[in-house]
């Protein structure tokens, strides 16, 4: 309650312009557990799930050249996290952390800043201020904020020569403790400045031998909480005890089931609600859809969790959460599938911190075990769509080790794992729990979840390229889905079995399959399937040689998949529409389409992905006689396809496409020219890799002869839009993926200049992140 987190906003806003890369906020006060918090920043930065990477080495990736400052809010309750702080500060030179924290993190460079009380008038000065109140309010922080929160519950409150001695020792009372003031202030409907002095100094001398183990300001506020709590009726102090349990906030129609579903409370329901707002124990929430959502700060809300544990309602209330939240993510559960989907992501992530609550007390005792599975099971899709991909699959594994019974939701949750698996590129583990998966629901004789195990069966063999398996499966999935009439899930088998055609070179099948799935999403309205079946009907296009053809159809799946703003399937179909064009000679486009693609797989860190493209950028080189060039990126992709299960999308290149190129270029170089590209390619880490792929070669021997492959002209470079040449010349550093120190080194300049061009670039550009003008300058042709 000492104004950190408003001092930290107020200190972003004035460095907005000195971080060309932006300012990003990360409320940290729902987050317990101290292994979330790369997973929550990654999150505010818009990164989705890694794959192939932790979510460390992801951060670090996409954080390693940005000029950025992070503000992390609320970092005490996680401070076994702080080596992840030190680590990204460490690593990235540019990056600039601010961390609100009740305790110092201990980092080596920590600079601390003690956040002090507001100022307070003393003993000697009351005199005075009785004389001019104006004065108290312009000199005294405590005073001004006291007056400010007063008017908003009590618009004609003044100071007065009457009540200016009353409000001044009551801040000072409170140790110029903005919330305490604030709490206070909200009172003044009810009392007097006098009336509030009174009663608080009754509560510090009740509370004046308090637990000395606690920090005084601590104490201090504690007792402020407790106060207010005390001014309430039994039944609103009920309604505020069990309200406690919700985490990172609550509806009403979640708070009225949880707390007052036997209308016990002795007290109106909304008549309590509405005293807490205004007792501001409860806030309101700002919603884009305009809905109600209420919250506690959190300090208020521990205070609330003390009163609880206290009672002899723990267990019930925790229970009723848990319950709640359970129905809550099986009832969204369907509607994720199909076009109802965003309306039920944005709720399942308003629920976010409420769900890993109930999540976590399930963990708590073996009763609950099957409700655990459950839920993590309900949450399999959200964290397929929604971009929790990661932490998804840690409450599955979590989940299963709690049961080894063979239940429905034991198979439920073991089809989910395989599914967060596959999409991370783990695909033996994926397989070996769906395998587990269709063996439970055969036993049990459940048709619907042998039928989803099966259809996440056949992706996985896909991806592991058995066709033959993967068909087998993909059939027998369609089959079940046929008899059991669920028309999204069978359009979506049919995808996946279509996918599997075509690798096996069955393209007539194949579409066939699309073409009933395209109806059958039609049907339902749903524009994210209709991007996948178009993106497969280009796919098998691509794989029969019809070019052409390819092109038409991935160029309407890229239209629809960028408007649901999925960057791993927008980057799937970026990277066939880039293989198509490469194969059709249309280089330029082929390059623009593979660099975009690059930059959404290094944000998500899907590192399968990012091999085959930096291979195909590799095709692109060699396809302009850039040889040694070639060979570098080639090696590159080699490495990465090593440590990876390979890219779980689709795509025209092969695993028996990789070692010709090679081959070739090995005869082109020469035995020892070509060893020395390939070392120099294998050496270099991602972020290495991944920003050579995407600068143009420099030197004359690389610039774009035709060679067998394409005939190829020079790309035609658009003319800046009003850059000066030394901006072009910035822009072109920038999109090579250097340091804006490089830059500077490069150019003989400061860093302070580079960071003006910077800004000068973004504004001409209409841009606002280093990765948004790198995308316009590709686009258009200006590197």
């Amino acid at each position: 309650g000492i104004g950190k987190t408003r001092l930290a906003l107020q200190v972003a806003a004035d460095l907005i312009d000195y971080f060309v890369d932006g300012v990003h906020f990360v409320p940290l006060a729902p987050i317990r557990d101290p292994s979330l918090i790369g997973a929550t920043v990654a999150r505010v930065l818009g990164l989705k799930e890694p794959a192939g990477l932790s979510v460390q080495a992801g951060l670090q990736a996409y954080l390693r050249d940005k000029q950025l400052l992070l503000v992390l809010d609320n970092f005490e309750q996680i401070l076994s996290a702080a080596p992840l702080v030190g680590m990204l500060v460490a690593e990235c030179r540019q990056l600039k952390i601010l961390v609100t924290s009740r305790a110092v993190l201990h980092l080596y460079g920590e600079q601390e800043f003690p956040v002090p009380p507001l100022t307070l008038p003393d003993a000697r000065r009351l005199a005075l201020l009785e004389k001019d109140p104006v004065l108290a309010q312009a000199e005294y922080a405590a005073i001004e904020l006291f007056c400010q929160r007063a008017r908003t519950v009590k618009p004609d409150f003044a100071l007065t020569p009457a009540n200016v001695a009353d409000v001044a020792e009551l801040c000072t009372g409170l140790d110029g403790l903005p919330l305490a003031i604030e709490l206070a202030a909200a009172r003044l409907k009810l009392f007097s400045p006098a009336a509030l002095l009174a009663r608080l100094q009754e509560r510090l001398a009740l509370l004046a031998g308090g637990s000395l183990d606690l920090p005084e300001r601590q104490r201090t506020l504690r007792d402020e909480i407790a106060w207010s709590y005390n001014l309430l009726a039994s039944g609103e102090q009920l309604l505020f005890r069990r309200l406690a349990v919700f985490v990172g906030g609550f509806t009403l129609e979640t708070a009225h089931a949880v707390t007052n579903v036997e209308r016990d409370l002795g007290v109106d329901f909304l008549d309590g609600i509405t005293t807490l707002l205004e007792q501001n124990l409860l806030h309101l929430q700002p919603q884009a859809d305009g809905e109600a959502r209420l919250g506690m700060l959190e300090t208020i809300r521990l205070f609330g969790l003390e009163l609880l544990s206290a009672s002899d309602e723990w267990e019930r209330i925790h229970g009723r959460h848990a319950d709640y939240l359970l129905d809550f993510a099986e009832a969204n559960e369907p509607n994720l599938l199909g076009p109802q989907r965003d309306d039920a992501l944005a709720q399942l992530e308003a629920e976010i911190d409420n769900l890993r609550a109930a999540l976590g007390w399930n963990a708590s005792a073996a009763a609950r075990a099957d409700a655990g599975l459950r839920l993590a099971g309900a949450l399999a899709w959200f964290g397929h769509f929604g971009n929790h991909v990661r932490e998804v699959l840690d409450w599955l594994q979590a989940a299963l080790e709690y049961s080894s019974d063979s239940t429905a939701a034991r198979a439920k949750a073991l089809w989910g794992l395989g599914m967060m698996s596959m999409v991370l590129g783990e695909f033996s583990r994926a397989r070996g729990v769906l395998e587990e998966s269709v063996s439970i629901w055969r036993a049990i004789g459940s048709q619907y979840g042998l039928a989803t195990a099966l259809r996440e069966l056949c992706a996985v063999l896909f991806c592991q390229r058995e066709t033959a398996a993967a068909q087998h499966f993909g059939e027998e999935s369609i089959r079940l889905w046929r008899a059991l009439g669920s028309r999204w899930d069978l359009a979506l088998a049919l995808d996946n079995l279509g996918g599997t055609l075509v690798a096996a070179g069955n393209f007539a099948d194949a579409r066939v399959l699309y073409a009933e799935e395209i109806e059958l999403f039609r049907t339902l309205n749903d524009g994210w399937g209709l991007g996948s079946a178009f993106s497969g009907l280009g796919y098998a296009a691509g794989q029969a040689g019809e070019l052409a053809t390819a092109r038409t159809f991935l160029a309407q799946a890229l239209a629809l998949r960028r408007s649901f703003a999925d960057k791993w399937n927008i980057a799937e179909t970026l990277v066939l529409q880039g293989e198509t064009h490469l194969r059709l000679g249309e280089v330029d486009t082929a390059r623009i389409f593979l660099t975009e693609s690059l930059i959404l797989l290094q944000e998500i860190g899907d590192k399968g992905g990012i091999a085959l493209v930096v291979h195909l950028l590799g095709m692109l080189s060699k396809a302009h006689g850039a040889s040694g060039r070639a060979t570098q990126l080639l090696a590159s992709a080699a490495l990465l396809r090593g440590q990876t299960g390979g890219a779980a999308f689709h795509c025209l290149t092969r695993a028996e496409d990789y070692e010709p190129p090679i081959a070739a270029l090995r005869n082109v170089l020469g035995e020892d020219t070509f060893s020395v590209h390939w070392a120099m390619g294998q050496t270099l880490s991602v972020e290495q890799i991944i920003a050579y792929a995407i600068a143009e070669p420099t030197t004359a021997t690389e610039k774009w002869p035709p060679d067998a492959y394409v005939q190829g002209i020079p790309p035609t470079r658009d003319s800046a839009p009003g850059l000066t040449a030394r901006e072009v010349e910035v822009l072109r550093l920038m999109t090579s993926g250097v340091t804006y120190a490089q830059i500077a080194e490069e150019l003989v300049v400061s860093g302070r200049t580079v960071n003006a061009h910077v800004t000068s670039i973004f504004s001409k550009l209409g841009v606002h992140t280093r990765a948004a003008a790198t995308r316009y300058a590709i686009d258009h042709h200006m590197v």
